[in-house]
């Protein structure tokens, strides 16, 4: 693990299902699958990439 990411919070949008990987990696972090709902390991889902966009504002809000 690179030292300066230690106590990161991994955050991984992904639409498809060369993703769960990823998805099984950032387990302790904030998984989100993008597009239409089906079996993954992602803990959260999203519509598309409008509501992808709007997430992401509202983390950039939040952390200001």
């Amino acid at each position: 693990m690179i030292p300066n990411m230690r106590g990161a919070l991994p955050i991984y949008f992904g639409d498809d299902l060369s993703d769960e990987p990823a998805f099984a990696a950032a387990r302790k972090g904030i998984p989100i699958l993008v597009g239409k709902r089906r079996a993954t390991r992602a803990k959260y889902s999203l519509r598309g990439p409008a509501e992808v966009a709007v997430a992401l504002s509202r983390l950039e809000e939040t952390i200001r």
